[in-house]
């Protein structure tokens, strides 16, 4: 499998110095971390994240300066993303993983927990330059497909792969489906 790094700095011209995201299911914010590590000027602006525990731990984060000020919403079936359009350029989401994971019942769609179709939504909203996806490997064959049609739909061209937690220098093999989409109407003729 082809391994390519995409470089988000060339592909933006913020008003500011800011590379701006909101993050959806942001959990602990790891995947917040990694893209201020990997763009020391990405800046997440609104995080949500309904768990409780996950919250506090991005409140710590914010208050010991390893995550920037930015409000936390709970609640992403409600979250209304049309007042950061044109104030963001990503948008991210680790979005449950229960519905497509190996180690669950794999129930899809009919999953209370696919939230999904709310990510896409606020994507639809936000209308961010990038859209950034981390969800478990079971994805790939179950739910995946919808995703990267939903993101074609909404004018995105999307590419997917495999990743384990080794090959970004962690000690263990888990295998996690990252999902990169990047918006038609951007990109210079």
């Amino acid at each position: 499998m082809e391994r390519r790094i995409v470089d988000l700095r060339t592909s933006f011209k913020p008003e500011t110095d800011d590379f701006r995201g909101i993050s959806l299911c942001a959990g602990y914010g790891g995947l917040d971390l990694g893209l201020h590590i990997a763009e020391p000027r990405y800046r997440t602006v609104a995080f949500v994240e309904r768990e409780s525990h996950a919250a506090a731990t991005l409140v710590a984060r914010m208050e010991d300066k390893a995550l920037g000020q930015a409000p936390i919403w709970d609640d992403l079936r409600t979250f209304d993303a049309r007042a950061w359009r044109g104030r963001v350029h990503l948008v991210s989401a680790g979005y449950p993983c229960q519905p497509f994971s190996y180690a669950g019942r794999r129930n899809g769609e009919s999953d209370p927990r696919h939230l999904w179709p709310d990510v896409a939504r606020i994507v639809a909203e936000a209308e961010p330059e990038w859209v950034w996806c981390e969800n478990v490997e079971g994805h790939m064959s179950m739910g995946f497909p919808d995703v990267a049609q939903s993101l074609r739909d909404l004018g995105y061209t999307t590419k997917a792969g495999l990743f384990t937690a080794r090959e970004a220098g962690a000690s263990h093999r888990r295998r996690r489906l990252f999902i990169l989409a990047h918006a038609d109407w951007t990109c210079p003729a």
